[in-house]
């Protein structure tokens, strides 16, 4: 019910732009992960790909803040790709590390995975792969060919991995998800002044930003009522 109050209410405002809504959660019956899939049917839905250790640590206190296992088997993952099909959802396949990327290829031998999936290279959560250049580089270089990717970096490195990804043919992600801070250290007042600066990164890397009906078009996801 809540999320098919929040989807109302974006299609007041914004009737076309493309929703995407996860279907992350630790503790939770893999039947529970994703009845609003299955309701609304958004154009999008998150599509966790491996299991993982997920944690928040404080360098300055020397502890854990939160820690649990992120768990994503073959099973729970055949049943969100299902129920994602069964919707018309396409995937954003999210690899928090090079063995998440691996584990698409027995999914997409068995026919699970629809030409739209598009990978998100998640990096900088303790637990999966560290926010580096280098490491953004050798994961996109593990991708099909050809294949539509974006960078998701959690944290203040987010920008010079934005970056990078332009400079190799991804895209990126921005907003308070992953990351409050603007490039020039300043805390953003909104999703809005992260998405001007995104722009303005795109632009100075000689990139266009996609219009929503370009990127429809680009990750050939049709406008549904």
């Amino acid at each position: 019910e809540v999320y098919q109050e929040i989807h109302e209410e974006v299609r007041k405002r914004c009737p076309d732009v493309l929703l995407n809504y996860t279907t992350s959660a630790i503790g939770i019956p893999d039947e529970e992960r994703v009845p609003h899939i299955e309701a609304i049917k958004p154009d999008i839905a998150g599509f966790n790909v491996g299991s993982m250790n997920f944690a928040v640590y404080s360098e300055n206190d020397k502890q854990f803040f939160w820690n649990d296992i992120f768990a994503n088997s073959f099973d729970t993952m055949q049943h969100c790709i299902n129920t994602m099909n069964a919707a018309g959802t396409t995937p954003e396949m999210e690899c928090f590390d090079i063995g998440h990327i691996h584990n698409i290829e027995p999914l997409r031998e068995m026919g699970l995975i629809p030409s739209s999936a598009y990978y998100s290279l998640v990096l900088g959560v303790l637990g999966g792969a560290p926010a580096t250049p280098d490491n953004l580089i050798h994961l996109s270089k593990q991708l099909p060919k050809d294949a539509f990717w974006q960078s998701v970096c959690i944290g203040r490195e987010q920008w010079k991995l934005s970056a990078v990804a332009c400079a190799y043919g991804g895209h990126f992600r921005v907003g308070f998800e992953d990351n409050y801070y603007l490039p020039n250290g300043e805390m953003a007042k909104s999703n809005g002044e992260c998405v001007d600066w995104g722009v303005r990164l795109a632009n100075s890397m000689g990139r266009d930003v996609a219009s929503i009906a370009e990127a429809r078009e680009i990750l050939n996801i049709p406008f549904r009522a």
